[in-house]
């Protein structure tokens, strides 16, 4: 059964097996001050926090569709500025949400959306800055970032304070391998560790993958959190069909 990363329906989600339980966030890693990650945000549905997201100019975000697909744009906002994703930063509005036109709800393939500002976040300010979006994929073994408020362990607590942990990227078809039957398209990215251990988890979702501080990755699903053998799966940035719909909206 797949994963799917949004922070949402803990308590019903705890008794559907072997999915994990929502809410959660990074496995195996330790606290980020968002001075280091200075673009990642939580994106946040009725001021509570939904999925991660990650700036790419003054007045959009990137983030998972399958974080945005079931909820009302009136409904989001976003918080900056901040390692905690309950308090402090900046909050802002959401005026619209476009999912990416290909997006395959059953698949969780071409799993990107973009954000819209009601205005401009305050880029330069402390903790707020855009991300450098990648324009390649990263080769096999280049060392990655992923960052988020999502769980420590599976069906784990959740901590308010922004955390990471490094996890090196894996070649699609070992990747493949890992997944048997479930298709791992050229528009994902696989990061993680043969024996498990370290591992983005739900609640993280839509939050960034860097590599060298370029966005190279969103979170976007996988098989439980950190489990040996199953990679953590993000949307590729850098494939063109994605990159290209990217520059198109956004003009990076």
């Amino acid at each position: 059964m797949r994963r799917f990363w949004v922070a949402l329906l803990t308590s019903a989600l705890a008794l559907v097996a072997p999915a994990a339980a929502a809410d959660e966030r990074i496995v195996g890693g330790e606290e980020v001050p968002i001075e280091d990650v200075p673009w990642t945000v939580s994106l946040q549905s009725d001021g509570e926090h939904r999925c991660g997201a990650v700036i790419v100019t003054e007045t959009a975000v990137l983030t998972a569709a399958h974080c945005t697909i079931d909820v009302r744009p009136a409904q989001l906002t976003v918080r900056a500025g901040s390692s905690l994703h309950a308090e402090g930063g900046h909050v802002l509005a959401v005026a619209e949400v476009a999912e990416h036109p290909r997006y395959d709800v059953e698949a969780n393939d071409f799993d990107v959306a973009i954000v819209r500002l009601s205005e401009p976040l305050p880029l330069g300010t402390a903790g707020v800055e855009a991300v450098e979006v990648a324009t390649q994929t990263p080769s096999p073994m280049t060392p990655a970032l992923v960052v988020g408020w999502g769980a420590i362990s599976e069906f784990g607590d959740s901590p308010d304070h922004l955390r990471g942990v490094e996890v090196p990227i894996v070649d699609e078809a070992t990747c493949q391998d890992s997944y048997g039957e479930e298709a791992i398209s050229s528009r994902m990215l696989c990061a993680g560790l043969p024996e498990g251990g370290k591992d983005s988890c739900q609640g993280d979702s839509g939050g960034p993958l860097t590599a060298h501080a370029t966005l190279v990755g969103l979170v976007s699903w996988g098989h439980g959190c950190a489990r040996p053998r199953f990679y953590g799966i993000y949307t590729n940035i850098a494939h063109p069909g994605i990159r290209a719909w990217i520059t198109e909206e956004t003009g990076v």
